[in-house]
């Protein structure tokens, strides 16, 4: 089982492999999907009046054989 409680993930030892393959690719569908811009137009909210976030050029599926995932 895994549990999110705002910024955390919970789950028992055997369900570390899961939490280790689910949160890279979740990271990677929000950025690829642009998720906040879907829940801005849904939420009726101008991007323009949000600060844009730095994208960068790292390649978004290098998530994928990150070792640190947690601070």
């Amino acid at each position: 089982p895994i549990t999110s409680i705002h910024d955390c993930i919970l789950t028992l030892p055997s369900g570390i492999p899961l939490v280790r393959k689910s949160v890279p690719e979740a990271f990677i569908t929000v950025c690829e999907n642009n998720t906040p811009q879907m829940l801005a137009d849904q939420m009726g909210v101008s991007m323009d009046s949000l600060p844009a976030l730095e994208i960068g050029n790292a390649n978004l599926r290098d998530a994928r054989n990150t070792v640190f995932m947690f601070n």
